[in-house]
């Protein structure tokens, strides 16, 4: 727990994804088609159950790679990896392919390829969005049908992918949940949208709950967490690193069991 290398990481990686996601409509919209009461509690869960992604991918394909390379099934076998291939991040490739030949291989390029497809879909749903409803249903025909917006939207999703040279599945969800309030929108979008007082204070409350939440949360992962263990010279022993893997392989069965019970409710 001394690389300062890690330590640059994570500050960068921090400050950098900390403006992206304000100034990534991708990052929030999905909160506006979500039922009120399913967002704040619907971003904190998702928060929760994304840490332990890269936290057990990286411990154990990191150890596991440690183990394989002694291995004549390792792809750099009987050498020490280069600096470009360590930089080119093909640790997790090498390891899927020790560990399970071509097959491997050819899972870590869907993994890849679906979290790339993923974020591309986002983006055009961002953009599409953007310009189909803010820019053309609000500004050059307040008149609009669905089917007009659905036509620049899709035309929308067509310019963005020639600009970025990248293709993507596009799609839309909407995350239902049950609300102790009653939200009832106007049909109309362009019309003033007035909130009863039950709404305002419902949703006071829930911004409260989401400032705390985010505020103990960035506390307890991103300083006390990791510069106590940095600061103190924490050096991993082989029980407690055992249960650093164990409890970060259950975190991640935790999630997927969670997102499953909520994808059958």
């Amino acid at each position: 727990m001394t690389s300062p290398s890690a330590v640059e990481f994570g500050i960068l990686h921090t400050l950098g994804n900390f403006g992206l996601v304000i100034m990534d409509s991708s990052y929030w919209q999905k909160a506006y088609s979500a039922n009120v009461a399913a967002a704040v509690p619907g971003y904190l869960v998702g928060g929760i159950i994304y840490f332990g992604l890269p936290w057990c991918l990286g411990s154990v394909m990191g150890i596991g790679s440690l183990a394989l390379q002694n291995f004549p099934s390792w792809p750099a076998y009987g050498r020490e990896l280069s600096t470009a291939e360590l930089n080119a991040g093909l640790i997790l490739p090498y390891a899927g392919m020790a560990v399970a030949g071509k097959a491997g291989a050819v899972a870590v390029v869907i993994v890849v390829f679906m979290a790339v497809t993923s974020t591309m879909s986002a983006e055009l749903i961002a953009v599409s969005s953007i310009i189909s409803s803010d820019v053309y249903h609000t500004y050059l025909k307040r008149d609009a049908s669905g089917k007009q917006i659905m036509f620049v939207s899709h035309l929308a999703c067509i310019e963005l992918i020639d600009d970025s040279s990248s293709d993507s599945v596009d799609f839309k969800e909407k995350a239902e949940a049950e609300s102790p309030v009653n939200f009832e929108f106007s049909e109309d979008p362009l019309s003033p949208r007035i909130h009863t007082d039950q709404e305002e204070q419902y949703m006071r409350k829930m911004s409260l709950i989401s400032g705390i939440a985010g505020a103990v949360s960035f506390v307890v992962v991103w300083i006390i967490w990791p510069f106590s263990m940095y600061g103190s010279r924490f050096i991993f022993q082989p029980m407690f690193f055992s249960g650093w893997l164990v409890v970060s392989v259950i975190w991640v069965f935790v999630g997927l069991l969670t997102i499953a019970q909520v994808n059958n409710t």
